[in-house]
């Protein structure tokens, strides 16, 4: 979003402690699209914001003495996208800088929510890349909204989102989603995208997208960014890393030189980078592993997670998640959730799961760790894309996924549906006219035919793009229906419902029954009973 259409020089506004009340009050020198600050009394200050995009301006009415240094008694709202009607505060510091900022002729970028005691203030400023407001705030705040025993909905509050949780968020590697462009991502509600860290550093670099005003500016995504940091390729390129206490060694793809990948390297690409959430180098090794190999990436995991607290240089600025390793074995499991909730970050990642594990196993690590974790902090499961999985883990009290499935399963010209899959390059799909999913709301299932997309599928690069978006507004659209079936109180009923279509013969695997009774959700209406073994 630029300041201005106009070649025009702006006009120099007059500092804010030069202003009059009467001239504050009059004052016309508003930043472009109503993204300012309106006027200033010595009673009221009333703050022109636009809490979601498209929304006409709303008001935030300060009351109480506004003379510096006092605090502001408290704040009224006519609206707001949380739906609260008042927030209480006790800082002034908030508002008070935003009215410097204006007066001095700058403002703020993509401050969507900022956070004010235990409370939240909307704003949405306009773009400053050099504004350091953020380092006087907390990046992260979490409330319940609602629950059924483990399973819970919440409100998650980035420096520049406000995210519904359970959430799904889209893998992009390089800074983009492949074939989909941000405003389609916007469009289909995607609330957090992931990078990684490693491909990030080889390719921009990480100094180039600093110099270009962080991630968020280079790729133009006004919503969260996460990202990974760099552990993952330690498995997923194991034949070109060497992994010692000081970090990885890997061989780059690009020019094949060697790059080393220390804990305190990983943080500051990650802090260059901008990402709301970031996450600690942890030691990973596949959950198949067992023995002393285990052991040492489960230790060196919570040596690590301390030199990357200590290289973290913008701790209120990006939340550092630390990630709970320890492959199958339950003691180390424990061992590291301990070592990790010790050192009280901002939230916690499950990793070294979607391995190649057995689901039994899988599902009771996850069980196991959000069990342990904190319940006020948010839970990540790493690598988690089917949807399948993801119910399963929301009811065991996870809160957040990211996998690639849906956009690599959608560039093989396979859709998701709620029966499972639909194999778009099937012959059988040559002539059939139904849309992808008559259920599905989205831009693709309204205006095109199964056969129109298996044509493309087969012969054009368009049908991986067509189904890319389809299967990501599916885990999207997954997302908000597990948030508002727990907050409705209906969880329970959504989780059925989900079996029922998905299984409509009632075979559902055995370990999601099993899953489900330790999340304390009865489905015996949708299994078949399970045959005992013969005495």
């Amino acid at each position: 979003m630029e300041n201005s259409d106009s070649d025009e020089p702006e006009k120099k506004r007059p500092h804010l402690n030069s202003l009059s009340p009467t001239m504050a009050r009059s004052s016309t020198t508003s930043p472009p699209n109503n993204h300012s600050l309106a006027r200033l009394t010595s009673d009221i200050l009333i703050v022109c914001i636009d809490l979601v995009r498209g929304a006409k301006d709303k008001r935030l009415r300060v009351k109480g003495p506004v003379r510096m240094p006092t605090k502001i008694l408290h704040i009224t709202t006519r609206k707001s996208p949380c739906g609260e009607g008042m927030f209480h505060c006790e800082m002034f510091l908030l508002l008070t800088y935003c009215l410097m900022l204006y007066g001095q002729g700058k403002a703020y970028g993509y401050g969507h929510l900022l956070r004010v005691g235990s409370s939240l203030v909307c704003a949405k400023l306009h773009k400053q890349s050099s504004c350091q407001f953020w380092k006087r705030f907390e990046g992260l705040s979490r409330v319940v909204l609602g629950r059924f025993n483990r399973a819970r909905a919440a409100r998650l509050t980035l420096p520049h989102f406000v995210c519904q949780t359970p959430l799904f968020m889209p893998v992009g590697t390089q800074g983009t989603i492949k074939g989909l462009t941000t405003e389609q991502l916007e469009e289909i509600g995607c609330q957090i995208i992931l990078g990684n860290t490693y491909h990030l550093a080889l390719r921009p670099t990480s100094e180039l997208i600093d110099d270009l005003g962080g991630l968020h500016k280079f790729m133009n995504w006004p919503r969260a960014l996460l990202t990974d940091s760099g552990g993952f390729q330690m498995v997923s390129l194991l034949h070109l890393a060497d992994i010692t206490e000081e970090g990885v060694t890997f061989q780059s793809p690009v020019d094949g030189k060697p790059m080393l990948l220390t804990p305190e390297e990983s943080i500051q690409i990650q802090n260059r980078i901008g990402a709301d959430i970031i996450m600690a180098l942890d030691d990973v090794v596949k959950t198949t592993i067992t023995g002393p190999r285990i052991e040492e990436a489960t230790y060196r995991t919570i040596r690590w997670i301390d030199r990357c607290i200590e290289a973290h240089k913008r701790p209120n600025e990006q939340n550092l998640f630390g990630i709970v390793q320890g492959g199958l074995d339950p003691v180390l499991r424990d061992i590291c959730v301990r070592g990790l909730v010790d050192r009280n970050l901002p939230g916690y990642a499950i990793g070294g799961l979607a391995g190649g594990e057995s689901k039994d196993s899988f599902w009771r690590v996850v069980a196991q760790c959000t069990a342990s974790l904190p319940e006020e902090k948010p839970r990540y499961v790493m690598g988690v894309g089917y949807p399948l999985d993801i119910v399963v883990c929301s009811a065991l009290g996870a809160d957040m996924y990211d996998c690639v499935y849906p956009t690599r399963t959608a560039r093989f010209g396979t859709a998701l549906v709620p029966e499972g899959v639909l194999k778009l390059k099937h012959k059988a799909m040559a002539d059939d006219t139904r849309p992808i999913d008559p259920t599905c709301d989205c831009m693709v299932c309204k205006n095109y035919t199964r056969a129109y997309i298996h044509c493309l599928v087969t012969k054009d690069a368009m049908g991986s793009q067509l189904l890319s978006y389809h299967n990501l507004y599916y885990m999207l659209k997954l997302s908000r229906n597990l948030h508002s079936s727990i907050i409705k109180g209906r969880f329970p009923e959504f989780v059925r419902e989900f079996l029922q279509t998905m299984f409509p013969k009632g075979d559902v695997p055995e370990w999601v029954c099993n899953a489900m009774e330790v999340a304390g959700i009865d489905i015996s209406s949708c299994c078949t009973p399970f045959s005992s073994p013969q005495d």
